[in-house]
């Protein structure tokens, strides 16, 4: 970009392209379009409303948009208008199949029905479609589904995203768990989260060196789920200077700045889209690192101040969470491309970390987070080993943990073998638990959780069978 910007001619034609592109965006911004949300001024956002106000008394408005119209943040003054009409369908389409021959196939669209008559309880709609056919009755019509409004209002208290759900027995698994448990972000559960970004990929670019020298700069590509070594990290940051710039950060104030870069961290990428073998990928990083902003810390805050005393046992807890199935599931029925922080805040968990089957979830979780020294600390605090695992150890408590998870969620089994068969892209390979040397692809990591999911269904049995027993007793 340097290189072509000496060219003045090339520097003048981009300088008005610029110009031109402030001055359209200074006229939306002065004008009658009040329900662009926040974020960019997408043309699709005015055009919505446009038709809206155009819509005369009696007309249905019928258009095709981008999917952020169900999920985007910045979507959420055009939904709550369309929410105080009737929205006569909303049908999602992944372009996967070419619908749109020049658009790419990860891309979704919605086409969308409304009207000015009184809002009712439940709207028709289908996600994830493939086929056009699909909208004569032709084709997958197991995804359509009546979606109910107060499922949009309690999911998505703070944006009224849509879920998208698959079909209707993942709108019954997903509106058991929003029923019973409390979001991430409210703290009426006692105790939530925090989520920090700490240096940014291009503004403090200066701070990134190449020689090897300082603490590593961790970004996404770089963990896997309860793997903190699957990438080699490109840059490093001289501790010095990156503790400096991080201490500006809101939610590392009382000391936890230096606190927290001392301790093992728990993050998660913010890059994920429910099409890839995991939406949400996190993993418990060691001490001594920074992070990029395409990345996220997650700080546990209880009665209001970031947590300290328990700070281990807590983020085991979250890791193990995070990382099981069923919280993939909930965060898949929302992502698009980026994990925006809302849609994590909105996301349910079980409140009671202290339980007999939490503390089984936080001590797997931090076994599995714990391969090497670094994580001396991590471990001691849960009473559990550190050390590498074999491929077989790991598998094997990976499905209990993604067992206890679902358990201490309040689901079926019948529940959990919704959610299971959600998961597509996976490949079983049994010869994977003799595995000798572990060199981690998107391929292995694909067999891998094929492995752990045909495997978690012995472990919910085990379950139900030692509660039965139990009960008996």
């Amino acid at each position: 970009m340097e290189k072509l910007l000496k060219d003045l001619a090339t520097k003048d034609a981009y300088k008005d392209y610029r110009s031109k592109i402030q001055q359209r965006v200074n006229f939306y911004r002065s004008s009658e379009y009040s329900l662009r949300g926040i974020g960019d001024t997408n043309l699709w956002k005015l055009f919505m409303e446009r038709g809206m106000r155009l819509l005369a008394k009696g007309g249905t408005l019928s258009v095709v948009v981008p999917s952020g119209i169900v999920t985007d943040e910045g979507g959420k003054p055009l939904r709550e208008k369309l929410f105080e009409g009737k929205i006569r369908g909303i049908f999602e389409f992944e372009n996967r199949r070419g619908i749109f021959p020049d658009v790419d196939g990860r891309m979704k669209f919605a086409l969308l029905f409304w009207d000015r008559d009184e809002p009712v309880p439940v709207f028709p709609a289908a996600f994830y479609l493939h086929d056009v056919e699909a909208l004569e009755g032709k084709a997958e019509q197991d995804k359509f589904l009546e979606m109910p409004m107060d499922l949009v209002s309690t999911s998505a208290p703070e944006s009224l995203s849509i879920p998208e759900v698959r079909n209707r027995w993942h709108l019954q698994v997903f509106t058991k768990i929003y029923g019973n448990h409390f979001l991430l972000k409210d703290p009426g559960k006692g105790w939530h989260i925090s989520l920090v970004t700490e240096l940014h990929r291009t503004i403090d670019s200066k701070l990134f060196r190449s020689d090897g020298q300082g603490w590593p700069l961790v970004e996404g590509k770089c963990f896997h789920q309860f793997l903190p070594d699957y990438g080699k990290p490109d840059f490093t940051v001289d501790p010095d200077q990156g503790l400096k710039r991080t201490a500006r950060c809101r939610d590392y104030k009382d000391g936890m700045n230096g606190f927290l870069h001392m301790m093992p961290r728990f993050a998660f990428r913010n890059i994920a889209r429910s099409t890839d073998i995991r939406s949400l990928i996190s993993c418990i990083l060691p001490p001594q690192v920074f992070c990029p902003n395409s990345v996220a810390i997650v700080i546990p805050v209880v009665n209001g101040k970031a947590e300290k005393d328990n700070y281990c046992e807590i983020i085991s807890y979250l890791s193990g969470i995070f990382n099981s199935f069923v919280f993939d599931f909930l965060i898949r029925a929302r992502v698009s491309a980026n994990l925006s922080f809302f849609y994590v805040y909105q996301t349910p968990v079980p409140a009671d970390y202290h339980n007999n089957i939490a503390n089984k979830i936080k001590q797997i979780a931090a076994r599995l987070s714990a391969p090497d020294e670094r994580f001396r600390e991590l471990a001691e605090a849960l009473g559990v080993p550190f050390g590498p695992l074999t491929m077989k150890e790991r598998l094997e408590m990976t499905a209990e943990l993604n067992a206890l998870a679902a358990r201490h969620y309040g689901l079926s089994r019948e529940e959990l073998s919704v959610i299971l068969e959600s998961f597509s892209s996976f490949e079983e390979d049994p010869e994977l638990e003799s595995l000798g040397e572990i060199k981690w692809s998107d391929t292995l990591m694909r067999k891998f959780n094929g492995e752990v999911r045909r495997r978690v269904m012995e472990y919910i049995d085990a379950l139900e069978k030692s509660t039965d027993h139990e009960g008996t007793t």
